[in-house]
């Protein structure tokens, strides 16, 4: 097991500047279901427990009918990692948003 100061060292070396979100695994490069939609804007908080949160919450507009069941962290145009979470339908336009509470990134 790594102790959590260490974790968080790690995961305060880590940039991340944008969200994807994906109807599929990414896959090595980022691009895999990504749904073609703007990338949006996040900020992490530094790392504490082991856990980088998202500051703020990040609503990112869908116009088409879609199944999202992953997210994507980019650090500019470079693809860093990804999460699967809870596949979620969107049937009408909307705003599919991250939310700053419950948002984070664990080692």
């Amino acid at each position: 097991m790594i102790n959590v100061a260490t974790r968080n060292a790690m995961l305060n070396t880590i940039t991340l500047t944008h969200v994807s979100l994906h109807t599929d695994e990414p896959g090595a490069d980022g691009t895999v279901g990504e749904i073609d939609i703007p990338r949006g804007v996040v900020v992490f908080s530094a790392a504490s427990g082991g856990r980088i949160y998202l500051t703020d919450n990040v609503s990112m507009p869908i116009t088409d009918p879609v199944t999202i069941t992953h997210v994507g962290y980019w650090n500019g145009a470079t693809f860093v990692l990804s999460q699967p979470i809870t596949a979620q339908d969107v049937t009408t336009p909307s705003n599919f948003v991250l939310q700053a509470t419950t948002t984070y990134i664990e080692i």
